[in-house]
């Protein structure tokens, strides 16, 4: 099993609207999601990366 790519992970935070990707430029736009994800990911970084989401 493979780590999720940050370009997925990214994508992933995009589309949830946590963050929003310019062309140079990555902008947070809910902090206290990010915060909550970022805890999650310390305590199970394959958290919410099902071997299906790397299609």
């Amino acid at each position: 099993m493979q780590r999720p790519a940050p370009n997925k992970i990214l994508k992933d935070l995009e589309r949830d609207g946590i963050i929003s990707i310019g062309h140079s430029t990555i902008d947070i736009t809910d902090p206290k999601e990010l915060s909550d994800r970022a805890v999650t990911e310390a305590a199970s970084p394959w958290a919410g990366y099902a071997p299906s989401d790397h299609d």
